[in-house]
């Protein structure tokens, strides 16, 4: 029910047409890949089975790499193809005010620490260390929501 909740969040939000940088079907998708990774965090936290962890730690690192491609291409569309406030909202992420809550937060923190992480995990697992990835992967999870909601620079439709 979460995963789907938050897949209609997308949706509305890539509907809203005063906002360019939302009006992205990639929205949508970052969404869900971002919920599959919270979902994944919740049961590594609530179930720890060894044939349970050795799943969540090869999908969910599958699913990292996923978000970060999908994170890097809405903000590359927004800076290189889209509207002037899409742009706007672009470099506000990139380089702007949002640039440290979006690259350490949500990059460095929501996505490369996890894969460093599932890396480490992929041989040996450490219950501290992949109860630190969990938690890390809902904080990264609510930096990209917080982020991306705040970039959204209006645009008044003619």
């Amino acid at each position: 029910m979460g995963l789907l909740v938050t897949i209609y969040s997308g949706f509305l939000i890539a509907a809203a047409p005063g906002i360019q940088f939302w009006n992205t079907a990639l929205i949508p998708v970052l969404w869900m890949l971002s919920a599959s990774v919270c979902a994944l965090a919740l049961t590594e936290l609530m179930i720890h089975r060894d044939d349970i962890t050795k799943f969540i730690i090869r999908a969910g690192s599958g699913l990292k790499v996923a978000e970060l491609i999908a994170v890097l291409a809405l903000v590359n569309l927004a800076i290189y193809g889209g509207s002037t406030a899409a742009k706007t909202s672009g470099w506000a992420l990139v380089y702007g005010p949002l640039a440290p809550a979006f690259w350490g937060g949500v990059v460095a923190v929501g996505i490369l620490t996890l894969l460093a992480i599932g890396l480490v995990s992929w041989s040996r697992e450490i219950n501290l260390l992949l109860a630190a990835a969990a938690m890390l992967a809902l904080i990264g999870a609510l930096m990209l929501r917080i982020v991306v909601l705040q970039a959204g620079v209006f645009e008044p439709v003619v």
